[in-house]
């Protein structure tokens, strides 16, 4: 970690910091890239993580900053420049506070998951929490928008419900995908909904997903018959697990 100066402000009337983001220079490792992409390996790259808004406004700085179109820029539009910061500023503070204000109201007893996105918050939370780690990599999700659905089927869709089936979960979610692991438990509970799970499956990859390659995925026939011979599994061992533990 290093930490620099910012750069110094060329508007005498500047009040606000100007540009503000999180800079990581990274390098590919070589053994894990295939051969015809080796050389990709020596090259260093600079990935600048900031905030939409803070995105935004870089980007009409440096068009008006650094590539004028109608000569040298007046000191009224820098002014104006800098108010905006300002305004993206506190919009990013209050933007911090909205998700702590959401991640309050879903944690509260008797708040249902509005969509999938408050209900992976949750679930980022309660893994992050409650399974001692020591790895870096953040936890895989998997299908979160399936399992939404699955919990509003199943009246899970609390989180003081859903809770008890996050007990003891596997922090290996690179090999079992936090989503999944969830919707197990689920369906070995409620075997009843496992129907309506194919269902929501099917339907969920009939819709494109940007970025995502559908030739790779297993026939949902493939994970019906795997699902139908799990369940049976689950429900089987449990108790023999449970009593062994005891024991």
């Amino acid at each position: 970690m290093k930490e620099f100066r910012g750069e110094p402000k060329t508007n005498p009337g500047q009040r606000f910091d100007g540009y503000y983001a999180d800079h990581y220079r990274v390098r590919l490792e070589p053994s894990t890239l295939p051969e015809a992409q080796r050389h990709y390996g020596d090259s260093s790259v600079e990935i600048q993580v900031a905030s939409v808004l803070m995105h935004a406004w870089s980007e009409v700085a440096h068009d008006l900053v650094y590539k004028p179109l109608s000569g040298v820029v007046s000191r009224d539009e820098l002014n104006i420049l800098d108010g905006l910061n300002g305004i993206v500023l506190s919009g990013e503070v209050f933007l911090e506070r909205l998700q702590a204000a959401i991640e309050a109201r879903v944690s509260r007893t008797g708040s249902t998951f509005s969509n999938q996105y408050e209900l992976a918050a949750f679930l980022y939370d309660q893994l992050r929490t409650s399974i001692p780690t020591t790895a870096e990599a953040e936890p895989v999700m998997g299908r979160v928008d399936i399992l939404f659905r699955l919990l509003q089927a199943a009246e899970l869709d609390r989180p003081d419900r859903l809770l008890p089936h996050l007990r003891d979960l596997d922090a290996e979610t690179e090999q079992r995908p936090l989503a999944e692991q969830v919707v197990d438990r689920i369906l070995a509970e409620k075997p009843e909904l496992y129907d309506q799970y194919i269902e929501m499956r099917r339907t969920a990859s009939s819709r494109p997903r940007g970025g995502g390659q559908r030739g790779i995925s297993p026939s949902l026939d493939h994970v019906a018959g795997f699902l139908q011979k799990w369940i049976v599994l689950e429900r089987e061992l449990r108790p023999k697990v449970s009593d062994g533990m005891k024991g």
